[in-house]
């Protein structure tokens, strides 16, 4: 996990004190699914770290999502 934890992750080499720290991950997408196990939808939020922006992807609407939301 190390290119995706802040710090580049814990390894087995580290000191007590880091391995009982939690590690920082940085999120850059979550996908949801609304419904049942044999049907629903799913939309997907992403972030653009070049716009440091957040977008919401649902079917062939993609949307940039507000701060507000993100609280």
């Amino acid at each position: 996990m190390g290119p995706f934890v802040r710090g580049g992750g814990i390894s087995c080499a580290d000191s007590e004190a880091a391995r009982n720290e939690a590690p920082i991950y940085d999120l850059y997408a979550v996908s949801n699914h609304y419904g049942g196990s044999g049907f629903g939808h799913y939309t997907a939020y992403s972030y653009s770290p070049g716009c440091r922006e957040w977008h919401l992807f649902d079917d062939s609407t993609v949307s940039k999502v507000a701060c507000l939301l993100l609280s």
